[in-house]
């Protein structure tokens, strides 16, 4: 009867299981490029006051080939980028993001005189894991996160009001 009842209670944990993943990842459908009517110095020296206006770290940044990259680490749960929502579960033991990192990239170019253009990456991925009542992981996953288009919009006001 132990046994029985033991075997049941089992195969009762193990049928409520289900691995990590992530549901509801949106497409971005927003404008990563733009074209402003400003030098390449003016351009330049607003995005980095933009870094610093909105306290992200630059962790490298070179004039001569446009670039400025950040490792920012936004979470999954903020406004600036999107990891869907976490799914997988053991008993009543919910999936949930563990670890996210993300990047900000900034490219700028001269396209002509007076004109300038910007491209704005912004990714990142999260760390999905399912733990069991014990802290011990089940299932694990990892997800490559989206950007929303608020930081994107942020930049382009900013340089435009500069």
């Amino acid at each position: 009867m132990k046994k029985t009842l033991t075997s049941l209670i089992v195969t009762g944990l193990l049928a409520g299981c289900t691995p990590a993943g992530v549901k509801n990842i949106p497409q971005e459908d927003f404008d990563k490029n733009f074209v402003f009517t400003q030098s390449y110095d003016e351009v330049w020296g607003s995005t980095v006051e933009w870094f610093a206006m909105n306290n992200i770290p630059i962790n490298s940044m070179e004039k001569d080939s446009g670039l400025i990259s950040s490792n920012h680490g936004l979470s999954p749960g903020s406004s600036v980028i999107n990891c869907g929502e976490p799914t997988g579960n053991v008993g009543l033991y919910q999936a949930r993001f563990e670890s996210a990192d993300s990047n900000i990239n900034v490219l700028v170019r001269e396209i002509g005189p007076e004109q300038t253009r910007a491209t704005v990456n912004i990714f990142g991925n999260a760390g999905i894991v399912v733990r069991n009542g014990y802290g011990n992981i089940v299932s694990s996953n990892e997800v490559r996160c989206v950007s929303t288009g608020k930081l994107e919009n942020s930049y382009e006001n900013f340089i435009l009001s500069n």
